[in-house]
């Protein structure tokens, strides 16, 4: 596959390291999560044949 994005990243290979640089740089700018009161509290399955239909 050929990357086509015009982005000013040309030649950088993504790593989950580099991703994560990414993010710290700009975390500043976006917003702050809910406060813990307020996150949903997902179910959480043993496998996923409930969600196969």
């Amino acid at each position: 596959m050929i990357d086509t994005h015009p982005t000013p990243y040309k030649g950088v290979i993504p790593t989950p390291t580099w991703a994560f640089r990414q993010y710290e740089r700009i975390r500043h700018w976006l917003p702050d999560g809910l406060p813990m009161d307020q996150r949903p509290n997902p179910q959480l399955l043993d496998n996923l044949l409930p969600l196969a239909n």
